[in-house]
């Protein structure tokens, strides 16, 4: 589902920092376990992929709502705080 267009600024902040993360983490995995072979690196990423994805939903329906009633740009500031996208 894509989101209202007065939603899409902070959805794509919210997805840019749950990306950003995961990558971070995949990365300070990836150094603690040492070599993995292709199925595990497979498997490491999607279960990190799934993750953020899992977390992401509800704020990403939330804001998606937010937006449907024309209260996205009243709250972002708020938003962006609570989200941790300042």
């Amino acid at each position: 589902m894509m989101p209202s267009a007065a939603a899409v600024p902070l959805v794509t902040a919210l997805r840019e920092r749950g990306a950003a993360i995961r990558t971070a983490e995949m990365e300070r995995a990836r150094r603690r376990l040492g070599h993995l072979g292709p199925d595990q690196e497979r498997a490491l990423d999607a279960l990190a992929r799934a993750i953020v994805d899992q977390l992401l939903h509800a704020p990403t329906a939330a804001l998606d709502e937010m937006a449907r009633h024309g209260e996205v740009d009243a709250n972002d500031r708020l938003v962006r705080s609570v989200l941790g996208l300042t």
